[in-house]
Formats: structure tokens, C-alpha cells, sequence
């Protein structure tokens, strides 16, 4: 549930981890110890979460915080810095709520009295587009990413926030990690999951870019599912946050991290947030499946 901002004391060491900080989108300065060897150029973009409350209301898992964006530019042994927050649905909605009004990983928003009660109890399956993970690259558009169906694209440059995009529209996936791995010619490789009678992971693959379009918007077409993987439990699926490749295998884990489904579905109309329903069950066995990544093929 959401906490009121109470005095917290927290251990020293990861104290600035939860504290809300200011963006700075104008590039400043860094001061530089050392030297920076004059061949190195470029931009070194980060994410993670930079604001811990909304008016009373303070998160209660660091995961949930707001998505910040990180930027430092380097160039001819010069460092800037700039940073801006993802204005994302969730963000945008608590900021003109003054209030938690969409639930994290950790934190269960309260539901807004203003909505009708079918509007209420549904708003608490509604997935986070809060995207505070890891930059991602797609057929040479970068995404800021977490781990549910939706990422969104933003502006390596000036990190401003671009559409939200929705895995769901283009694959028959429910979600997709935020740790994907590229090859030499510039496809994306990605796991996500999809669920029905059954519980599968599935290995996603994003074609290289084309020709450049026209038009500036998100461009995942092409996608597609190149293997799916049936869980040993289907109603206890494993939790994975990313998997391994090779030149000419990916390597998925399906160990005994598990995600209770009907914990999952009692827990939402119960009111209890989504770490929750994970369980560490030492009497299932890891396996790990070894996949193709030519043929889709499972060994």
C-alpha cells in the first residue's frame, strides 16, 4: 500500500539511492579528475528511479520511484551532464494528482474515489508504463524499457519523451525484459512471456533497420516470436529478469523464482501489491533450455 510520508531512517549507505532528486535538462559541467583520453566520444545514457513521492504519498519498493534519465557527453576530455524525468502516464497522472494514482512493483495505489467502482477495481490490473530499467535499441530507435508490455521511446540527445509502445500490438507477448542482446548485423533478440491455457516464455527477435522512414515514430514491425517455450509449472511460471546468447544459441534459465498467477489475480482485488505473489519454492528443479537462435529450435 502507499505510505504517508512519515520520518524513515534509513541505513547510510543507501540513503541517496531513495531520495527524490531535481532534473537538470540543460547539459552542465562536470568537474574531472584524471584525464579523459581525447579518442573517446560519445554519450553514456543511464535510467533508474529519481522521485520517491507524490504530495503524502511515498513508494515503498525502490523499483517503484519515477523514471529518471541520465545522460554524460563526452567529448575532447570534456564531461556534461543532463537528466530528465520520463513523462510517462504514471508519472503524469500522480504529478497532476498529487498522489500515487498508479501502482509499482512495491506500492499498491489507492483508487480514485472519482472513478465508478467497475472503473476502480479494474484500474488495479492496468500495467505501469513507468519504463526506470535500462535504454534499449530497436531497429536504431532508442526506448527506455521495464519489464511490463510497454516501453517508451525517447531522445538519446535531448532525453525527452516520445510514445508509448505497446509489445502486445505487434507480438502475441504480455510482456518483454528490459535486457536485450544484438547481433553483428543488428537485430534485437528479447524474452518475453504470454499466458492463456498454458504459460509460455518466449524468444523475440527485431529485425535489423531498414531504410530510414519519413516519419518520426516507433517502428517495431517486422517482429516476431522465433520460439516459445511451454513453463514446467503453468500456474507457477518462473520470474527472469534477462537471459544469454551466443553467436549461435540463447540460453533461457527457468529457475525456482516463482510467480504465484492465482496469488496474482486474489492478491490485485485483495489490494496487495505484485512482489508479493513471488516465491522462492527450492523443490522445483532449474532447467535450463537451450534454444537456436537460427532455427527457433529448443534442444
Amino acid at each position: 500500500m502507499v505510505h504517508s510520508t512519515t520520518p524513515i531512517v534509513w541505513l547510510e549507505s543507501i540513503e541517496p539511492l531513495v531520495r527524490s532528486v531535481e532534473e537538470t535538462p540543460d547539459p552542465i559541467p562536470t568537474t574531472i579528475t584524471g584525464t579523459i583520453p581525447s579518442w573517446i566520444n560519445g554519450s553514456f545514457l543511464r535510467n533508474g528511479p529519481g522521485k520517491f513521492e507524490f504530495g503524502k504519498d511515498r513508494y515503498t519498493h525502490w523499483f517503484d520511484g519515477m523514471a529518471m534519465m541520465h545522460r554524460f557527453h563526452i567529448c575532447e576530455g570534456n564531461v556534461t551532464y543532463s537528466s530528465r524525468f520520463l513523462r510517462s502516464d504514471s508519472y503524469i497522472s500522480n504529478s497532476e494528482k498529487n498522489r500515487i494514482v498508479v501502482s509499482e512493483f512495491g506500492t499498491l495505489a489507492m483508487p480514485d474515489p472519482c472513478k465508478n467502482i467497475f472503473a476502480r477495481f479494474f484500474s488495479r490490473f492496468q500495467a505501469t508504463d513507468n519504463a526506470s530499467v535500462n535504454f534499449v535499441k530497436y531497429k536504431g530507435d532508442y526506448y527506455v524499457s521495464t519489464e511490463t508490455n510497454y516501453m517508451r521511446r525517447v531522445d538519446p540527445q535531448s532525453l525527452e519523451t516520445k510514445e508509448k509502445v505497446d509489445w502486445s500490438q505487434y507480438i502475441a507477448v504480455n510482456s518483454a525484459t528490459a535486457h536485450p542482446h544484438y547481433d553483428r548485423e543488428g537485430a534485437t533478440y528479447n524474452m518475453g512471456n504470454s499466458y492463456g491455457k498454458s504459460f509460455f516464455y518466449n524468444v523475440i527477435r527485431v529485425p535489423p533497420p531498414g531504410e530510414k522512414a519519413t516519419e518520426d515514430s516507433a517502428d517495431l514491425d517486422g517482429a516476431k516470436v522465433i520460439c516459445s517455450i511451454r513453463a514446467a509449472e503453468p500456474r507457477k511460471p518462473s520470474y527472469f529478469h534477462s537471459f544469454v546468447m551466443s553467436e549461435n544459441y540463447i540460453v533461457f534459465i527457468e529457475q525456482p523464482i516463482k510467480l504465484d498467477l492465482l496469488k496474482f489475480m486474489l492478491y490485485r482485488i485483495q489490494g496487495k501489491s505484485f512482489h508479493k505473489v513471488m516465491t522462492w519454492d527450492p523443490q522445483y528443479e532449474t532447467i535450463f533450455h537451450l534454444v537456436d537462435r537460427h532455427t527457433g529450435k529448443v534442444g
